[in-house]
């Protein structure tokens, strides 16, 4: 006994079945939301992590632009050091 699955996937519509299934994940998390720890929240943590996802990029640029910004910081201090020993030996 064969399976045809050409025939199987023909009477199957996924969109339905993904659909479907978005709406059973809506209920789960509504149903933790209601009933399980006050401090648990697994919308806080759904929207948390997408946002962690969406957000990448732009705090690894972010940390970039802090250590290019650190770093020059650096070189004006150094520079200003240089700048004051100048002025001293002008002076003398």
């Amino acid at each position: 006994m064969m399976i045809d699955f050409n025939a199987f996937f023909s009477l199957v519509d996924f969109g339905v079945i993904i659909q479907s299934l978005g709406w059973i994940f809506l209920a789960i998390i509504t149903f933790v939301e209601k009933f399980g720890p006050k401090d648990k929240k697994p919308w806080t943590a759904l929207f948390t992590f997408i946002g962690k996802i969406l957000t990448k990029d732009f705090a690894e640029s972010q940390n970039k632009l802090i250590e290019r910004m650190d770093s020059l910081s650096v070189e004006i201090k150094r520079w200003q050091g240089l700048l004051m020993r100048l002025e001293r030996l002008r002076q003398e």
